[in-house]
């Protein structure tokens, strides 16, 4: 490896190390403008240059939100502000749209089973993510919960199906900071689900990461919260404390505080090229094909799959891409007032949001 490669490498790992382990610190030290650099600009433009072609290519992660009802009221999330009919994503149109993936071949990162509601609460996910497993076995599966429901035969049954990786998203390692985070959940059912689940592992599979939104509910909890679960016996594969975004809007802005929330994108320099836009296929209940997680009233649809081809989505996905990269939002205006643009400038070093 020559030099300046070997620095490259370095920086890049530098900057990685950074952003995950201290997000707030892209705000405090001012590296939300760092695109403002001339030297910065041109080497990072070549990182989101390399991505993309990725992406292009096909080698995107698929999300099915298979139900946007949720049984938390989380503070920073807008499940409770939606205006889109509840719904649940039928097995038929489900199959449809898997034997349509595994025809097409496509170099896919993994399928996510998230969105704006809780997957457990679908009875069929188990039998989805078998599904997933039977067509495209080579592509990991996970899903995002928040614990909840997460009982031992439920449990159970999402490991036998094949399921590869869970995110675990718990809120507060206190019982005051995690109900006030989380609205409507009970701190020690979802805490012994918690430690339920990890004992039923076989192997550490599957993996399990655990997340803690960084909010003022809960800054307290950040110096201790791998010690915190260290003292339970509990083994993660990983955890992540990402910070809050706005989804597009301000409707949230009453709901939770944050010193580490992101401001607004205020001038052409903080439009980049989403990453979450580039890598993620959102699939809604219904098969409609939305912009992105912050697009949860479904206003930039690229299509819908049952009527849609994938070929055609992921051609219009592209080229909507193609239009950010050139610097026109004017086809996603929810981008114009997102604090998730504001990221773009440190995001592509990271090898996937998911």
């Amino acid at each position: 490896m020559s030099g300046g490669s070997n620095f490259k490498t370095k920086l890049v790992l530098f900057a990685k190390f950074l952003y995950d382990r201290y997000p707030g610190l892209i705000k405090n030290l001012g590296l939300l403008d760092l695109v403002r650099l001339p030297l910065y600009k041109n080497f990072y433009l070549n990182q989101i240059e390399k991505k993309m072609q990725q992406f292009q290519s096909g080698a995107i992660a698929v999300e099915f939100e298979v139900t946007n009802n949720c049984n938390a009221d989380c503070v920073m999330c807008p499940n409770s502000l939606m205006k889109r009919p509840i719904g649940r994503m039928d097995m038929d149109l489900f199959r449809r749209i898997v034997d349509e993936f595994a025809a097409e071949n496509l170099p896919l990162i993994k399928f996510v089973f998230a969105g704006i509601g809780e997957p457990t609460l679908d009875p069929s996910l188990a039998e989805k993510i078998k599904c997933l497993k039977q067509k495209i076995p080579h592509v990991p599966v996970q899903i995002t919960t928040n614990a909840s429901l997460l009982n031992e035969t439920r449990a159970r049954e999402l490991i036998e199906a094949g399921l590869d990786q869970m995110i675990i998203s718990f809120n507060g390692i206190t019982q005051e900071s995690y109900e006030a985070v989380m609205g409507n959940l009970k701190y020690e059912k979802s805490l012994q689900n918690v430690l339920t689940f990890l004992s039923l592992r076989k192997n550490n599979k599957p993996s399990v990461t655990v997340s803690c939104v960084r909010l003022d509910a809960n800054a307290a909890d950040f110096s201790g919260i791998e010690e915190f679960w260290n003292s339970k016996g509990a083994k993660f594969d990983s955890v992540k404390t990402p910070v809050p975004f706005n989804r597009g809007g301000d409707q949230m802005q009453n709901r939770y505080s944050s010193k580490w929330a992101l401001p607004k994108p205020t001038s052409p320099s903080h439009m980049l090229p989403c990453r979450m836009m580039g890598e993620n296929l959102l699939i809604h209940p219904d098969g409609a094909v939305a912009l992105c997680f912050a697009d949860y009233e479904e206003k930039h649809v690229m299509g819908q799959l049952g009527k849609d081809s994938i070929k055609d989505i992921i051609k219009t996905k592209q080229n909507w891409f193609e239009r950010h990269k050139k610097g026109d939002f004017s086809h996603t205006p929810l981008c114009n007032n997102c604090t998730f643009m504001r990221e773009q400038s440190v995001a592509w070093w990271k090898d996937s949001y998911f």
